[in-house]
C-alpha cells in the first residue's frame, strides 16, 4: 500500500514538473494587439509601447517603471525577441531563460 502512494506522488511531482515546461511565460505586447513579429521588443519599447509578462496560467504581469528597468538589466536577450500582440500570444516565443550570473 506505502509503495502505491509513493509510487502515486511520483507520478504526480513529474506531471506538475512537466506541465510547467510546456507553457513557459511570454513576454506579449499590450499597446498593439496586432504585431506578428514584425519588429523587436527593444524597438517596441523604444516607441513607448507597453508589454506585459504573461504566466502559464493567463495572469499578466504589466511591466512599468522599475519592475521594466530591471527585467531589461536582467534579461537583455528578450529585447531582441520578435514582438508578438496579444492576438498572437500563441505564436509569440517563449521568454528566455536568465543566465546565472553569479561569479
Amino acid at each position: 500500500m506505502r509503495c502505491k502512494i509513493a509510487m502515486v506522488l511520483v507520478l504526480a511531482l513529474a506531471m506538475t514538473l512537466l506541465a510547467g515546461a510546456v507553457f513557459a511565460e511570454k513576454l506579449i505586447c499590450i499597446s498593439n494587439k496586432d504585431l506578428k513579429g514584425e519588429v523587436t521588443v527593444g524597438e517596441c519599447l523604444a516607441r513607448g509601447d507597453k508589454f506585459a509578462v504573461v504566466d502559464k496560467y493567463g495572469v499578466p504581469q504589466v511591466l512599468e517603471g522599475e519592475a521594466l528597468a530591471v527585467f531589461k538589466a536582467l534579461n537583455p536577450g528578450a529585447l531582441k525577441m520578435k514582438a508578438y500582440g496579444m492576438g498572437n500570444i500563441k505564436a509569440a516565443p517563449d521568454i528566455p531563460v536568465i543566465q546565472d550570473r553569479t561569479p
